[in-house]
């Protein structure tokens, strides 16, 4: 089971629930803090994500862990 956690330095991190003990992926796009984070609810490797200055970005968690990889779509101004 994987959760996934938003931070004040811009990134998200994805773990897997049994392990615990480092993180699995880390995907970085925006350019604030990330506030929300959510997954899709029938697409179990989609999720999206918000942060401070508006941004909405769709992710894939099935792509490698490096920055910027992952991204779907990104959204500015969104809410």
């Amino acid at each position: 089971m994987w959760f996934l956690t938003g931070s004040k330095d811009h990134k998200i991190k994805l773990f897997d629930i049994r392990k615990m003990d480092q993180e699995m992926q880390s995907f970085e796009a925006h350019d604030d803090k990330v506030n929300v984070v959510t997954w899709h609810p029938t697409k179990e490797e989609l999720f999206a994500s918000a942060s401070n200055n508006g941004q909405i970005i769709l992710w894939s968690a099935n792509q490698m862990n490096k920055p910027g990889e992952g991204l779907l779509h990104k959204i500015e101004n969104a809410h």
